[in-house]
Order: structure tokens, then C-alpha cells, then sequence
């Protein structure tokens, strides 16, 4: 069908392990105090500009950018 390059396979399995510690943290900056998710937005208690969503993005994005550059693999 297709092919998952090696970068693309270690970028994935980074990207699951981080997304994982970061749940399980439980970090005030992406949960509410009863556990659930914040919601995206600003203002009140219950809403973040950075929601777990946004940063797991982030981080699998420049995880995928960092082992590209790193094996100078860029197409």
C-alpha cells in the first residue's frame, strides 16, 4: 500500500511516549482540577491558550523536523 520511512516511524513512537508522560502528568497548564481537559480560549479559570492538543502538535511536528535535519533527509 505505502511506505512509513524510519524518520517518520521514530518521530511517531517520540511523539506517543510524549504524549503519553504529558497526560499522565496531569499538568495544571492542560487540566482542569476534577481531571478533565481545559478548553481552548481565554478569560475564566477553565480555559488555556495552550491546550494539550495544540502542544502534543507542536512537539510531533518539530520531532519529525529535528530527526529529518538530523539524518539530512529532507525529501
Amino acid at each position: 500500500m505505502f511506505e512509513i520511512d524510519n524518520n517518520l516511524q521514530v518521530a511517531i513512537f517520540i511523539f506517543i511516549i510524549a504524549c503519553i508522560i504529558l497526560y499522565k502528568k496531569k499538568s495544571r497548564l492542560f487540566f482542569k482540577e476534577n481531571g478533565e481537559f481545559k478548553d481552548f480560549g481565554v478569560g475564566g479559570g477553565d480555559k488555556t491558550i495552550l491546550p494539550f492538543w495544540l502542544i502534543t502538535l507542536v512537539i510531533g511536528l518539530i520531532t519529525y523536523l529535528l530527526i529529518c535535519i538530523r539524518n539530512d533527509d529532507f525529501i
